[in-house]
Parts: C-alpha cells; structure tokens; sequence
C-alpha cells in the first residue's frame, strides 16, 4: 500500500515564493517532506499516512455475531463489505474464503454524518431484510476500502507538514544541531523532534478531531 505525504515538496515552494530553492533542492526537498508527515504520525500515534489514504486495502473482522460491526477507521464509504456465510474463511495468504458480497442496501455506515464532519466511518451496522447479524466467528467479515482519517488531506495538516519541512530546511542550514541561536532574543532553541510550533499547532488540530457530544 502507498503511504502519502501530506503536502508536496512544489507545495512547500510556493508556500514560500521569498526563498529560490533550486532543482538542486528537489530530491531532499521530498525526502523531508515525507519525514515530516512521518514524524507527524508517530506523534499523534498512528500508523504512517493514517491521515491521507487514496487506494484500497482489505482487513477482516471477527463477526460479532449481532447487528453491529467496529471497523477501526474508515476514511470513505468501502469498495466492498462480504462475509463468509459458510465459515469458510480466508487463511494467511488472504485466499481460500467463501465470501458472499453485500450490497450497500445490506448495511449502514456510521456515524452518518461522518463525510459533513470531516470524520472516518467506524462502525456497518447490518440494515435491511437479506440479514439480521454479522456471522460470527474471526475473518467472517472482509471489508475492501480506504483505512485511515481521510481521502484528502485538510488544510490545517498540509500547512502544519509545510511548517515543519520548512523549520527542518533551516536547521540543516546549522549542520542539523540540536540548538540553534535566535539572535532577536538572544536565546539557544533546542530541537530533537518535532519543532515545539509544529506540536502546539498540531495538537490544536488532533484535538478537533475527537469527537463531540452530539456527534452521529
């Protein structure tokens, strides 16, 4: 599965039209861009690209054996919802199961506001006539879709990732020292991770993204 930055290296530049970088720039331009949104996710402590997913990936689920499925994070409606009817399932190679594919009439999505909400999908709950539950036992649920917050990336998080490939550009102008002097203040910041505006800006941004009372 492709793991996506959150903005581009030619976003970075035209963020920033006072600075020529130069095709010279390119190639490690991209190479901390990714690190960045790298750092970005094991900050907020999920896995890499959680915030941006474009292509599909497939994960199965133990039924539950009732009308309601967790699902993690779903960044869009899935490409498809099957389950093993039989119990024959698929083995570690992701073959052999006999799945039979649901129609979108089969299940709902929730929260239902989720795609108005900027939010991801976490739960099918089984609607409809053709089932009433979700067959129990582990692997009977497949699930084919995009796994993680988003299909596109916000605002706030490519200007965070921008910010911070922008700041780690300047410290390697100082040799990538863990400090670094600010004249106007005549203080030493010191840096080992993340830049302490990057975390400010982007816990203000994870904590937009908990849910609220009310929200369905």
């Amino acid at each position: 599965m492709a793991i996506n930055d959150y903005c581009t290296w030619a976003e970075v530049e035209a963020s920033n039209p006072e600075i020529t970088w130069g095709a010279t720039y390119d190639t490690i331009g991209a190479a901390i861009v990714t690190r960045a949104s790298r750092l970005i996710d094991r900050h907020a402590k999920v896995e890499p690209g959680f915030f941006y997913v474009s292509t599909d990936t497939t994960r199965w689920f133990p039924g539950t054996g009732s009308a309601h499925l967790w699902i993690g994070r779903l960044a869009a409606a899935p490409t498809t919802v099957s389950m093993a009817l039989t119990g024959i399932v698929d083995g570690p190679a992701g073959t052999g199961g006999t799945y039979t594919a649901l129609t979108t009439a089969d299940y709902q999505l929730w929260p239902a506001n989720a795609a108005l909400e900027y939010r991801p999908y976490q739960r099918l709950d089984i609607a409809g006539s053709t089932y009433t539950a979700w067959c129990a036992g582990e692997k009977t649920v497949k699930v084919v879709g995009k796994f993680g917050w988003a299909a596109a990336v916000s605002d706030d998080l490519k200007l965070i990732t921008i910010a911070e490939t922008v700041r780690y550009l300047q410290r390697s102008r100082q040799g990538f020292a863990d400090t670094g002097a600010i004249p106007e203040i005549s203080q030493l910041a010191y840096t080992h991770a993340l830049d302490p505006v990057t975390v400010a800006d982007l816990d203000v941004f994870l904590m937009a993204m908990k849910p609220h009372k009310g929200s369905q």
